[in-house]
């Protein structure tokens, strides 16, 4: 008994708390409008587009919301707002329904007005907020709501020359780069071929001390280069390299220190050049000894490579001379910058099949501690024994 009673109790008491609830909205009428809008950049007036648009019915909440924006970054967001846009190719944006409830309507049951409260955000133009705007029931506000906003952002030009002396260098350069925006770290690896690199669009928060971008990681996969220390525009640095981009365009020369050559990089290449008498039979009219295909050896540091030498050549049946050309001989090997080094270059005939007899030819290439592409032979052949 007692507890069908109390059963009975908690129905009673859950039936008044709903009617209380429904009291509170009873006799309201249910309102809606909609809202639209553009955002145009103050100084070209061109629309922009990627605006997000949070639109309030409270202004306290508006005003809560926009405060905290600043914790977060910079970055504004809000999940919790009931109606939001983001601007379009043209910069317009538009909210269709904004939905609320009064007793008794500013003109009659069928059409009310109520105050509304905007939060703009983009990352190029920044968080701002638009001052109250009367929404009116049963109209989507054909005046759209027109707001101007100036570019925050800057874009820089910033060129990185990687040299040996005042020549750009042609090897294999890698390195990251990084700097923060204005909202966020932003790190990329990047590579260069060709001595130079571009970052053609550095966007970052305008500010008085522009954006410092910091260079680390740089190396050199042919192993070729000091990568420890550098010259920044004349001046040493040591580890990370900071660059102060303050300008439209700015251009920094970082200067590597070499500390070996590569004998890959362009090869060794030469001619072989070999009296008429020695190529020519007895009429002077054909060939006897043909220099075309012949074995061009190179040792270096105790590493030997062959090329076979291209196709000969006359400037006329009456020269005194017959030659041939080789080039593209990539030897694999790296000689210290600061050791002289002879390489030695020796001619066979195609079909020897051991290259330890005499040579039709030989020469040697000495370079010094300061090589800088001294690769290029001559080498003459006085007899074909």
């Amino acid at each position: 008994m007692k507890k069908n009673r109390y059963i009975t109790l908690v129905l009673l008491i859950a039936m008044a708390l709903l009617a209380v609830s429904c009291s509170a909205d009873f006799g309201k009428n249910v309102y809606y409008g909609g809202i639209s809008g553009v955002v145009k950049d103050k100084d070209s007036g061109n629309g922009v587009s990627g605006v997000k648009v949070y639109i309030y019915t409270s202004e306290s909440e508006r005003n809560t919301a926009y405060n905290k924006w600043e914790e977060n970054g910079g970055i504004f967001s809000d999940e919790k707002c009931l109606y939001k846009s983001t601007t379009d190719t043209n910069g317009k944006w538009t909210v269709s329904k904004v939905v609320w409830m009064s007793k008794d309507g500013a003109w009659g049951a069928d059409y009310d007005h109520i105050p509304v409260y905007i939060i703009y955000f983009s990352e190029d133009y920044g968080c701002w907020k638009e001052e109250k705007i009367e929404l009116v029931s049963g109209t989507s506000n054909t005046n759209a709501i027109e707001s101007k906003r100036e570019n925050i952002k800057e874009t820089s030009k910033l060129t990185i020359n990687f040299r040996e002396d005042n020549k750009l260098i042609g090897d294999e350069i890698t390195f990251t780069y990084s700097y923060n925006d204005g909202y966020r770290e932003i790190k990329k690896n990047v590579s260069t071929t060709n001595g130079q690199f571009i970052i053609n669009n550095l966007s970052y928060v305008r500010n008085e001390s522009g954006v410092d971008v910091v260079i680390s990681n740089i190396k050199t996969p042919n192993g070729c280069w000091d990568t420890s220390s550098y010259s920044i525009n004349g001046e040493s640095v040591t580890g990370d390299i900071t660059i102060n981009v303050n300008e439209a365009s700015v251009t920094t020369d970082i200067n590597l220190n070499r500390t070996k050559y590569d004998m890959g990089e362009s090869g060794i290449s030469g001619r072989i050049t070999a009296p008429r008498s020695v190529v020519m039979d007895s009429t002077g009219k054909s060939v006897e000894h043909t220099l075309d295909s012949l074995v061009v050896e190179v040792e270096i540091n105790g590493k030997v490579d062959y090329v076979l030498a291209g196709n000969g050549n006359y400037d006329s049946e009456n020269a005194g001379s017959f030659s041939v050309d080789f080039s593209g001989l990539a030897i694999n090997e790296k000689v210290e910058k600061t050791t002289n080094t002879t390489i030695t270059v020796k001619v066979f005939k195609q079909g020897t099949e051991t290259f330890t007899g005499t040579p039709l030819g030989s020469t040697t290439l000495n370079l010094d501690s300061n090589y800088s592409g001294k690769n290029s032979v001559n080498i003459f052949i006085d007899s074909w024994t």
